[in-house]
């Protein structure tokens, strides 16, 4: 009995990093950036949206898998980083906790980045050298002695910028030379990274003590009325995503009646919302209505016969 209890509390031990350092309310967005590069190159190519073969999808489930363990690497790598931050606004935090030691948190780091650069191999040379640039943003971001995080908004344009290497690194698995596909782009990958500039700052919100105490700039902490500029920085957010959804084809009614629907869950939960931590809820509701956007484009894909 003693072996079991010891095997359930470290089986839930597990279960926690992978949930924690996974952080689906912010992988998903990645994904989604992954996977609508994919697509829409696809499309402009005149392709099949979906893998016609085996070898096509192996690529891009390893392209997926290689992005999710970068996230998971970046994530450890800006929580060991954090330490300060995190025992002032997230002290649930596995390295807060004692959950996993900062040895072994760096050690599962190299693991993972090492198998994300190994399953990027296969996807392509333009893929990898995305998947580099990715990377080395991502470290730029966390640690010093740059560590842009602390500087804004040097620190939401250096995290749009990873968005939109994401998006690029997709057009990469379409045609080998997804850097064309990105000049072609240009237009689109500039709603992206605006939009995604805006969301970011949401982020911050759950933060504002402990980015203050750790000296880490943070805009709502320097305002009278952080609800008030959260839902400015979120209606900015729809704007973008609503333009980009009318430039890849998604029919106006359908737009307008998705951005109108969450900018009012927004706002109910921007104004109901004790604690502006909460708000972070806000990530799952963007990306539900990223989903939402999503499967609009993906009919009219289908009507217009371009699948």
């Amino acid at each position: 009995m003693m072996v079991n209890g010891t095997q359930i509390l470290r089986a839930k031990g597990a279960g926690r990093l992978i949930a924690e350092f996974l952080y689906p309310s912010r992988l998903l967005f990645y994904l989604w950036l992954l996977l609508f590069g994919f697509f829409n190159t696809a499309r402009q190519a005149g392709m099949p949206m979906l893998p016609g073969s085996w070898a096509e999808l192996l690529k891009l489930g390893c392209a997926a898998s290689s992005i999710t363990l970068l996230f998971a690497y970046a994530k450890i790598i800006n929580d060991i980083h954090d330490l300060a931050i995190d025992r002032i606004s997230n002290s649930r935090r596995p390295l807060v906790e004692g959950v996993i030691s900062e040895g072994r948190a760096r050690r599962l780091a190299t693991i993972l980045l090492t198998l994300s650069a190994v399953l990027a191999i296969p996807v392509g040379s333009s893929f990898f050298s995305i998947w580099f640039l990715i990377w080395g943003l991502s470290y730029l971001y966390s640690a010093p002695p740059m560590r842009v995080r602390r500087f804004w908004p040097v620190g939401s344009v250096t995290l749009a910028l990873i968005g939109g290497c994401v998006f690029i690194a997709g057009t990469c698995i379409s045609r080998p030379n997804g850097f064309g596909s990105a000049r072609e782009d240009k237009e689109i990958i500039g709603y992206l990274l605006t939009a995604f500039f805006f969301l970011c700052q949401i982020k911050d919100l759950k933060d504002i003590e402990g980015d203050s105490a750790a000296g880490v700039g943070n805009i709502f902490a320097h305002v009278s009325h952080p609800r008030v500029l959260a839902l400015i920085l979120y209606g900015c957010f729809l704007g973008m995503a609503f333009l980009l959804a009318i430039r890849v084809g998604v029919g106006m009614g359908t737009t307008v009646a998705g951005t109108l629907a969450c900018a009012a869950a927004a706002l109910f939960m921007i104004m109901r919302t004790q604690k502006l931590a909460g708000l972070d809820r806000l990530f799952v509701l963007s990306f539900l209505f990223l989903m939402y956007l999503s499967g609009a484009w993906l009919l009219y894909c289908l009507e217009a016969r371009l699948w």
